[in-house]
């Protein structure tokens, strides 16, 4: 979940954390990320590896280790280096169990299929059903492991300190290079790219960064400088990686050439290798109706007409942010009214639709069948589209995934696709009249996508079980439902994709790379002369057929310019000759790899074994405050569970003070289950000032516990409590106190968020937090604490928002928490601080638009370019008091302010803020514009 020990890694989270009763530490946002399974962890040791897994993924982790075994010989040949430390694997059997990780702090979307963690340089990866993309994803993040121990090794060979990395196009480009063949989907982005004018250039690749098509032109990149400049150059760039300060140098001295003068001569060779194509092939809106434009659009299944119901076309998009799902009516004289079914990423009940991965499909009688995630595991709900409301839903225990749901021509069943606790993907059969879920195929191997005969005897599926599947090919298989027999039906090194059954039975049409993109295909069933007829010829790329009631056009998805759409094409009444299909008979098996008996050792309890991820220190100065300075360390375990953080520093100004000066704070994290536990002790002391009270001393020490037990994704609730000892100086009223105290704070905290470029644009975010501070030995109370912050933001258009911000803060006690205002994070326009004391309010509205996506300015000394600058019209009211007014006294007090910012983003890690404010009291508007000038992210 959003652990609330994050934000420790560059900042100073133990002082953070521990100083909860005097700050708003507790006060925060933030989805989820959830242990749901306590896994019992074994650790396995190879020669060069230490795999971790858990006891349901005995036999995928020994099939792990050994293509991690065999990648490191790959790999160590390639970069000339062997490593000193073996390479910590931590194994997933599915994407939903490896959401849970806390080997990074940060929620894992549905996208990342494995990364490399740079602090313990631990290789994670997730199973998706297919050995061959396991291979794939441990090499390439290996990869990562031996590039950076190369940099490691050259830099100190050289005895050279600085380390700076290549772009982040070369590390992926280079990491799909050397762990994958060019393929369907890496042709199909770069057909795009180079036809549509979306090639980015390789100096200006930061605009795409951490996309697919970064990933993919990174990949042909490297490919190019191996084809032009020889393959052993690109070895040679690591080993000069001394001689130079940046990697544009290192890459002339290298190859010679400059990177301005590589990109063009790479751009030529793509315009060379895909001008010719168009020849022969077409974009998809050039030889189909495209019936959606707006973001991306896949997984089209037709609604057959009801009573009620005109049919249409069901589909999932991304085009509003959150993955939703859509319904296309049919309209006279062609196009469509849409309207959105189902509303994803922001309940607990349609968590993730999983937009790439899985199917929809709608039955006779109109009920959508469709696959969301659900705490842990996946759920498959059926959807009344009249009523818009879930008629049922299905929860299987021992299945952790599902996908592709089906129909029976019937509407009695369901046909599915599921993954287990051990990895395995099987298809599955549901019968609705009891909930019966039978296991049609029970092996190693990765079936998905079936798809019912109109007989409903049969079920076509795809499958990896064929000859050529250890290299991660798919080819189209036949179920026999009355005896369980599988048939092959295409053979072939190349992949057949989401089959989906004529209506009259006599033809399949699937989706196949068989000529280095995915085409739209259409195989005979009936007969002993099995042909293949190619319907599509396409440039890019076309997936997911779904036929039409009459079976006379085909309903499809395909890439063009940067997105998925929608189309439908009329099916033509030749064919052409097609192919004849010859299949092989007697095939056998395959398995995937293992250790040999030698090599493959009986695997260990885990046990926790804590290592360092961060020791740093600093030194300061401030003209008034004069030299400081402090050590902060972490120490996790393997897994991230358990986790300590250690702040050391020293406030003495001379060396009488210096042993009672010491600041010191240590806490402990247990992230091993859902409910998470945290407690620790602080001793801090030091002069201090602020806007209320002035200058004054104090020392506390003392120790707190913290738990945080998440709800869902979204909304999870908060309890700290401290008991410390406060020992307090005012130097300027002279008055002391000294007092054991303890405090509790108790927080709800509900985030729906969705995140544009400079800050939230769609969803809610809200957290209302209870305190109370006493002194146990009086019973005087030092504080009672109501805070409540709520914040909505309403969707104008895709790039339009309206957002609200109501902020309530009241203070009470011997001691109040005083609450500030006033800057540019909440009443622009007045000094910051400028409004203080024990009750606050607080109201912002501000519309949010795009103003330019990129602005390119010039300087002597190079370019900065600011990317994503929105603008801002706002409106800000509020006030703080301490005087106990009537609340229609209180309000009558209010202050505003009105105008409009920039908001500009820096890179990854802040946003530029400028506003332009007009001040109020209510009563008259104030001449003069403020100007305010600062950083940070939209409320």
């Amino acid at each position: 979940m959003k652990k609330f020990i994050i934000i420790f890694l560059f900042t100073d989270l133990i002082l953070f954390l521990v100083l909860f009763s005097n700050s708003q530490a507790q006060y925060h946002f933030g989805k989820n990320k959830i242990q749901y399974t306590n896994f019992q962890w074994q650790v396995m040791n190879t020669e060069h590896f230490e795999v971790y897994f858990y006891s349901e993924e005995r036999e995928l982790a020994e099939t792990a280790a050994a293509m991690a075994e065999k990648s490191y010989y790959d790999l160590a040949a390639k970069f000339h280096l062997i490593l000193s430390q073996p390479v910590p694997l931590i194994l997933y059997s599915a994407h939903n169990y490896f959401q849970q990780t806390n080997t990074i702090p940060y929620l894992l979307p549905e996208g990342v299929g494995g990364f490399m963690e740079f602090m313990k340089g631990r290789v994670v990866v997730p199973f998706d059903g297919s050995y061959a993309n396991l291979d794939r994803v441990i090499r390439h993040e290996l990869v990562h492991v031996f590039s950076l121990a190369k940099f490691r090794a050259v830099l100190c060979d050289h005895d050279r300190h600085q380390y700076y990395l290549p772009p982040l196009w070369m590390i992926e480009g280079l990491a799909e290079y050397w762990s994958r063949s060019w393929d369907a989907e890496a042709e199909m982005v770069m057909r795009d790219a180079a036809i549509s004018g979306n090639l980015v250039p390789l100096d200006q690749m930061y605009r795409i960064s951490g996309t697919f098509q970064m990933y993919k032109q990174g990949q042909s990149a490297m490919e190019f400088i191996a084809q032009r400049y020889g393959p052993d150059k690109i070895l040679r760039l690591f080993e000069n990686w001394w001689k130079a300060k940046k990697f544009e140098d290192a890459l002339e001295i290298t190859l010679g050439s400059s990177l301005k003068e590589v990109d063009g001569q790479w751009q030529y060779s793509l315009k060379k290798r895909y001008y010719p194509l168009l020849k022969d092939h077409d974009m998809p809106d050039q030889v189909a109706e495209q019936l959606t434009s707006v973001g991306s659009n896949v997984k089209p299944a037709v609604c057959p007409a009801t009573g009620s119901d005109e049919g249409g076309i069901v589909f999932m998009s991304n085009r509003m942010g959150y993955v939703a799902v859509y319904h296309l009516l049919p309209r006279q004289g062609g196009g469509g009214k849409e309207r959105r079914l189902i509303r994803g990423e922001r309940t607990v009940e349609f968590e993730a639709l999983h937009l790439l991965k899985s199917k929809l499909d709608v039955s006779a009688d109109g009920e959508l069948a469709f696959v969301s995630k659900s705490q842990e595991t996946d759920v498959l709900y059926l959807w009344d589209m009249e009523t818009g409301r879930v008629i049922k839903r299905y929860q299987f225990p021992h299945l952790i995934s599902l996908s592709s749901p089906a129909w029976s021509p019937r509407g009695d069943r369901i046909a599915i696709s599921g993954t287990d606790r051990q990895g395995h993907v099987d298809l599955y059969l549901l019968t609705l009249s009891n909930g019966e879920l039978r296991q049609l195929t029970a092996d190693i191997y990765d079936d998905r996508d079936p798809s019912w005969s109109p007989q409903g005897h049969r079920l076509v599926f795809s499958s990896d079980r064929s000859p050529q599947g250890h290299r991660g090919f798919h080819n189209l298989y036949l179920y026999w439902l009355e005896d369980g027999q599988v048939e092959r039906l295409t053979e072939g090194a190349h992949n057949d994709y989401a089959p989906s059954w004529a209506p009259d039975g006599d033809v399949i049409a699937f989706s196949s790379d068989r000529e280095g993109v995915c085409n739209l295909y259409l195989q005979e069933v009936h007969g002993l002369a099995h042909h293949v007829y190619k319907l599509t010829n396409i440039l890019t790329g076309c997936f997911d057929p779904d036929w039409s009631a009459d079976g006379q056009q085909i309903i499809f998805s395909a890439y063009e310019n940067q997105r998925f759409q929608i189309y439908r094409m009329a099916i033509p009444d030749s064919l052409g000759p097609g192919v004849l299909v010859s299949r092989s008979e007697g095939e056998e098996p395959w398995r995937p790899m293992k250790l040999s008996a030698p090599q493959n050792p009986s695997p260990a309890r885990y046990r926790k074994k804590l290592s360092l991820d961060i020791a740093q220190s600093a030194v300061s100065y401030d003209p008034v405050f004069g030299v400081g300075g402090g050590l902060q360390i972490a120490l996790t375990d393997m897994l991230g569970n358990h986790q300590y953080y250690f702040l050391l520093n020293n406030t003495a100004s001379d060396r009488r003070d210096f042993l009672s000066s010491f600041n010191f704070g240590a806490s402990y994290f247990d992230l091993s289950r859902r409910t998470n536990l945290g407690g620790g002790v602080f001793h801090f002391v030091d002069d201090y000032f602020d806007d209320y009270h002035g200058w004054y001393f104090e020392r506390q020490y003392g120790g707190y516990m913290a738990v945080s037990h998440p709800f869902s994704k979204f909304h999870r609730i908060e309890l700290s409590t401290f008991l410390e000892n406060s020992d307090k100086e005012n130097y300027d009223t002279g008055r002391t106190r000294s007092a054991l105290l303890s405090s509790a704070y108790l927080s709800f905290i509900r985030d729906t968020s969705l995140w544009g470029p400079v800050g939230p644009v769609d969803g809610m975010r809200m957290n209302l937090t209870l305190g109370f501070t006493w002194q146990p030995t009086s019973g005087h109370v030092f504080s009672r604490n109501l805070r409540g912050d709520l914040r909505q933001y309403f969707r104008i258009s895709r790039r339009i928002c309206h957002a609200v911000r109501l902020v309530g803060r009241y203070s009470q006690g011997m001691e109040p928490q005083i609450s500030y205002m006033g800057g540019s994070w909440d009443m622009r326009g007045y000094p910051r601080r400028h409004f203080m004391g024990r009750k606050l309010i607080l109201l912002n509205n501000e519309l949010r638009v795009p103003v330019i996506d990129n602005l390119l300015v010039g300087f002597p000394f190079g370019n900065l370019e600011l990317q994503s600058i929105r603008g801002a019209l706002f409106v800000d009211v509020g006030n703080a008091w301490d005087e106990n007014l009537s609340l229609k006294k209180e309000l009558s007090q209010v202050h505003g302010s009105f105008g409009l910012g920039l908001r500009a983003r820096i890179g990854y890690f802040t946003v530029l803020r400028l506003d332009f404010a007009k001040l109020t009291d209510f009563d008259r508007i104030f001449p003069q514009t403020k100007v305010q000038f600062f950083f940070g992210w939209n409320y």
